[in-house]
């Protein structure tokens, strides 16, 4: 059966909103430098709420804008009709990724509709004030002022952005988000971890920001397809731990094998004693665990989880 114009419309519409979707994450990887942060920012990172607002807003109607560019370029006008809709499409792929990885609890709701609306309502301007209308709406003219305008405009939302942080609620919600992942992994674990571990507030934290972290990063879908790849050599690590081995590891494994390797540190590092010496102890176990890059995150998570019990 030949599919219908209508069909392979909303194919390539659905196509492009997941390309959409792993080009604005990209580029976001990338952008740490200016202040971009995830949306669920499960580290705590202080972002740049202007860059990261006008980031995820223009973002899509210039990825839109250029795709109508390519399709117009092509003699393809009926795949620029209702082009906007990619837009919304790549939102609700967006919420339901998020879903997936487990990390909704992570999202600031209100923040996260208020950008997909304005997202979404920007595309749609675009789309009725130029894309709709052809390729000469598209490319710019010379001598036209209205972009200088809309320039000077988003400076102007930039820098007004630049100065507005999120309120203390949200990261306090983060918090005993947290925790309550914290207690979730303890029960489910704790019985595998020495007594050594078990018995110090301190070694716990460490131990489970890691837990934690990892398994945001490796949610259990992630961890079936490495399950799936592991025999073809694709994956270096594996279990909830994310250590490396020659084998596949299950989540138990991988918290007996993470163990030692933390224990193997603490040893190594008498000196420093807990819980005066903690952030230099998750130095050294990060460094030894996944390189000093990982130290940022866990000492994060780490301090983190001791809001909620204060």
């Amino acid at each position: 059966m030949v599919p219908t114009l209508t069909t392979m419309i909303l194919v390539t519409h659905l196509l492009l909103a997941g390309a959409l979707l792993l080009t604005v994450n990209y580029l976001g990887a990338r952008s740490r430098g200016y202040g971009y942060v995830s949306s669920t920012d499960i580290v705590g990172e202080a972002g740049n709420f202007g860059f990261n607002f006008l980031f995820r807003i223009l973002t899509p109607s210039i990825y839109i804008s250029f795709v109508s560019i390519l399709f117009y370029y092509f003699d393809l006008p009926e795949f620029v009709q209702n082009i906007y809709l990619v837009v919304l499409y790549y939102s609700l792929i967006n919420i339901v990724v998020i879903i997936v990885l487990n990390r909704w609890a992570f999202v600031n709701k209100i923040s996260f509709f208020i950008t997909q609306t304005f997202i979404f309502l920007t595309a749609y301007l675009f789309y009725t004030l130029a894309l709709s209308k052809g390729l000469e709406f598209i490319l710019p003219e010379a001598g036209n002022f209205r972009t200088e305008l809309w320039l000077i405009i988003l400076i102007y939302l930039y820098q007004l952005g630049d100065n507005f942080y999120p309120g203390y609620t949200f990261y306090e919600k983060r918090s005993m988000v947290l925790a309550g992942r914290f207690k979730k992994f303890w029960k489910e674990y704790a019985h595998l971890l020495s007594p050594e571990i078990t018995q110090s507030a301190e070694l716990s934290r460490i131990f489970f920001a890691i837990m934690i972290y990892e398994d945001l990063n490796r949610p259990p879908v992630y961890r079936f397809f490495e399950w799936l790849l592991f025999p073809l050599g694709r994956v270096s690590s594996s279990g909830i731990m994310q250590v490396q081995h020659g084998k596949y590891l299950s989540n138990e494994e991988s918290v007996q094998l993470a163990q030692e390797k933390i224990l193997k540190v603490v040893h190594e590092n008498p000196a420093l004693s807990l819980p005066d010496d903690a952030d230099e102890l998750i130095r050294a176990i990060c460094v030894d665990y996944n390189g000093i890059i990982y130290f940022d995150h866990i000492n994060s998570l780490y301090h983190e989880l001791l809001y909620p019990h204060r």
